[in-house]
């Protein structure tokens, strides 16, 4: 009795040291042969860690604050969307303007259908209308704008409005039986056309740039839509080429921009878009008024390409001898140069000397195979009727901003 018993003790011993062992070699394969794994299963739970890990971004708080900013001050978050994003979620559209381009608003965030960062410049009487088209938007709009987009205001320091206290003015309500305050006003009525305000287009620039929670950010004109599908499509590309975004990398992503005639359809895709340009519906950005400054590389080869789906790189290039007056849109970060803020819109070429500055750092300018920017229906044209005013004379002018540029980033041939 003494061996049967002893023999089934060690029957069962041997039955539960097999049982281990064969738990162990199936735990071991599953961590080290991921091949047998299905990618599905680890891509969508490892997407955001891996880009948080690989851009190495913190997260920011949307919060409300008031800050003089040299001659202005600045209401920054005045009016806030609901949604927070933490830093690798999405990417934030970042854009500027006046009440008076309130509408185009409109078409950016239906298309965008993510984070949306606003700087108004609104001095004088064109505070309140600006607030009224903001809770206009908010309230008769999409319910996107309340979800969505974050207003932040400018003011001019020596045209604040008197007799009330401006920072918690803002009501959010708005009768949507009448007509939006920015329709039908001449800008020749603003009241910063009657004071001859000059704008301060990067100032307002930076401060919708920087006040983004996301590590990604489009800095882009208020008149530019984007294309569909460029937030989820950009951050599956960034899961597949995390060389390219280290915090290491000088790296930005070029979104060809465009222009359509006037009563033509903006396209919300690329077939549509080359069906457009091939009939002479649409032709490259400002190609009439400065061909150089958005000269799409290998723009025909890029119009032939194979509509996929998702989206991918198509050619690198360098902003040097032919490229050197390049004033591109593109996906980029915080951490890339500011916007030239003694540059106002009035001295004419406001991006350039952040691209210059980029080129002396020798960025990478990867131009975006399915992804585009279009201009509100219209072809800009100048001529003796429509002249090109951005002329105002300013002692920073280029050579000497430039000298100070060379000194702290070095010369670069070709920029």
């Amino acid at each position: 009795m003494k061996i049967l018993r002893r023999g089934r003790t060690t029957l069962i011993i041997g039955i539960l040291i097999s049982t281990v062992l064969i738990i162990y070699l199936i735990s071991y394969k599953i961590r080290n042969c991921p091949s047998d794994v299905p990618r599905s299963i680890i891509t969508t739970n490892n997407q955001i860690t891996s880009i948080r890990e690989t851009v190495n971004c913190y997260d920011k708080p949307l919060e409300f604050s008031i800050k003089q900013y040299e001659k202005y001050w600045v209401f920054k978050n005045f009016v806030q969307a609901a949604r927070r994003y933490k830093c690798d979620k999405s990417v934030t559209f970042t854009t500027i303007g006046d009440y008076l381009h309130a509408d185009n608003l409109i078409v950016i965030v239906e298309r965008w259908k993510g984070p949306v960062s606003v700087a108004f410049h609104a001095s004088g009487e064109d505070f309140f209308a600006t607030l009224r088209s903001i809770a206009y938007l908010r309230n008769c709009q999409s319910l996107a704008f309340k979800k969505f987009v974050t207003f932040h205001i400018v003011i001019d320091s020596d045209h604040i409005p008197k007799n009330i206290p401006l920072y918690n003015i803002y009501a959010d309500q708005f009768n949507c039986s009448e007509a939006a305050p920015y329709e039908n006003v001449s800008r020749t009525n603003l009241y910063k056309t009657k004071h001859k305000i000059t704008y301060p287009i990067n100032i307002l620039r930076n401060i919708a740039r920087e006040s983004a929670q996301t590590h990604f950010v489009l800095a882009a004109d208020i008149e530019l839509y984007p294309s569909l599908n460029v937030i989820p499509n950009f951050l599956k590309m960034v899961t597949k080429k995390r060389d390219l975004f280290n915090s290491n990398s000088r790296s930005v992503f070029v979104l060809p921009p465009f222009e359509v005639r006037l009563n033509e359809t903006v396209p919300m895709d690329k077939t549509s878009l080359v069906e457009m340009y091939n009939k002479k519906k649409a032709i490259m950005f400002h190609q009439l008024a400065c061909p150089l400054c958005h000269k799409i590389p290998k723009l025909k080869e890029w119009l032939k390409l194979d509509v996929k789906e998702g989206l991918n790189l198509f050619v690198v290039t360098k902003r040097t001898f032919q490229y050197r007056l390049w004033e591109p849109f593109y996906i980029g970060t915080n951490d890339d140069p500011f916007f030239e803020e003694r540059i106002h819109w009035e001295n004419g070429r406001s991006k350039m000397d952040q691209n210059y500055m980029q080129c002396l750092l020798d960025y990478d300018y990867w131009i975006l195979d399915n992804a585009f920017l279009v201009h509100r229906p219209g072809i800009k044209i100048f001529s003796k009727a429509h002249p090109d005013t951005r002329h105002k004379p300013t002692v920073y002018n280029s050579q000497r901003l430039r000298t100070g540029y060379n000194a702290i980033y070095g010369k670069r041939k070709g920029c």
